[in-house]
């Protein structure tokens, strides 16, 4: 499956960005704030569009797992993008307008 190989990936480049921004969370007693962005789902085979919609779902639930585990984690704390229109991604949504956003 195509989309756990991406998630290691994401995942480190994700903790990455959160060290360059943050380089005292290490030591910090409260949670870091993060905002996690939707992803976008770009089918180039041009499949059928029930196969879309069941991909695109399971990415939703995909953003949603990764936001609840990093929610649950005492170490972060996860805030809400909100976008219009929706969904706040970085294929829709400008990047610094996201930055902003999650500030």
């Amino acid at each position: 499956m195509q989309s756990r190989s991406i998630l290691a990936p994401l995942g480190g480049l994700a903790l990455a960005c959160l060290a360059a921004l943050n380089p005292g969370a290490a030591v910090a007693t409260e949670p870091v704030a993060v905002a996690v962005a939707d992803f976008d789902y770009i089918d180039p085979t041009g499949g059928v569009m029930e196969q879309e919609r069941v991909a695109t779902e399971r990415l939703r639930t995909l953003v949603q797992q990764v936001r609840d585990g990093l929610d649950q984690s005492d170490r972060y704390r996860v805030v809400v993008l909100e976008c219009d229109p929706a969904p706040c991604s970085a294929g829709r949504t400008d990047p610094a307008e996201l930055i902003a956003k999650a500030q």
